[in-house]
């Protein structure tokens, strides 16, 4: 159900959204069909039109336990379904999603305090590691694939944000590029309000990107009772 509306004098308004394969994510550990609202589904769920998902370095998804919410959901949800039509650039291939790196984060803070979640404390030196693979990332990294007028590139993006003007931003900067620039992106940094970084190829900036071909299904992790 994704929305209840009352209606005067005395009637209910309900829309229904249908569950329906969204996303393949695809970790170290296997391959995993997520739905439309972030839920993890049987491998045998028909697939149609499906975003992929490299997520190595995170935990896997567990079968009828949800993998995806709040503004990581929002952000992927916003890829699928309007990246093309507002930037003017080919559908997505995939999205990369990296691991949260703490040692910055935490290392000017003192490893005997604690963090507060709820009514749960934790010590910090139980979560200072390299990586976090139970904290999903701020950040994607979205590719996009090679056709007549660019060149195989990936977008940056924060997990929250108003991703319809963000994707005007980025078609307005494609325009006022010069045809030969655009066939050598390596990446567009889209991450700050109102700014936007161009890297080309073979310059400092540019970072190899870390994609992946979807594997074979793999059978899912049962939700622990």
């Amino acid at each position: 159900v994704d929305e209840v509306k009352k209606r005067w004098p005395h009637s209910l308004t309900v829309q229904v959204v249908p569950r329906d394969p969204a996303f393949t994510v695809t970790t170290h550990e296997g391959t995993w069909l997520v739905s439309n609202d972030g839920l993890t589904l049987p491998n045998t769920t028909q697939q149609t039109n499906t975003l992929l998902i490299t997520a190595h370095g995170l935990r896997a998804p567990e079968l009828g336990r949800m993998y995806l919410s709040g503004n990581l959901l929002a952000t992927l949800t916003a890829v699928k379904k309007s990246f093309a039509a507002l930037t003017g650039l080919p559908s997505p291939t995939q999205v990369v999603l990296k691991p949260v790196v703490l040692d910055a984060r935490l290392s000017s803070m003192d490893s005997g305090a604690s963090v507060a979640s709820g009514s749960i404390v934790t010590p910090l030196a139980d979560l200072v590691t390299s990586t976090a693979s139970d904290l999903m990332p701020e950040e994607v990294q979205v590719v996009v694939p090679a056709s007549a007028s660019v060149s195989t590139f990936y977008v940056l993006l924060q997990t929250a944000g108003a991703f319809d003007e963000v994707f005007r931003q980025l078609q307005v900067l494609i325009s006022k590029q010069a045809p030969e620039r655009l066939q050598h992106l390596a990446y567009i940094d889209m991450r700050f309000s109102g700014k936007a970084f161009i890297c080309l190829q073979n310059t400092p900036c540019a970072k190899p990107l870390e994609v992946a071909a979807p594997q074979a299904p793999a059978v899912p992790v049962p939700a622990q009772k």
